[in-house]
């Protein structure tokens, strides 16, 4: 998803989405490690902060039982 849509796609998100878990995204070239399987890029940060604007919650856990970390605060 990419969340450079106009506001209205914006309003959309928020408003069907409260929560996010990011998951399995694989090291690539112009990404960073913050876990063990998640590696993300200077886009996919700046998606992350406009989601939490939105009044969404990224997160990251492995299984469900894990602690919740939100994922701005792995980076």
């Amino acid at each position: 998803m990419n969340v450079d849509a106009n506001h209205d796609e914006h309003e959309k998100v928020s408003s069907e989405i409260n929560q996010l878990n990011l998951g399995n995204m694989r090291m690539m070239e112009g990404r960073k490690s913050i876990t063990n399987s998640i590696c993300i890029s200077d886009e996919d940060i700046e998606n992350i902060k406009e989601l939490e604007k939105l009044g969404v919650e990224v997160e990251c856990r492995a299984i469900p039982t894990d602690k919740k970390v939100r994922a701005l605060d792995l980076v």
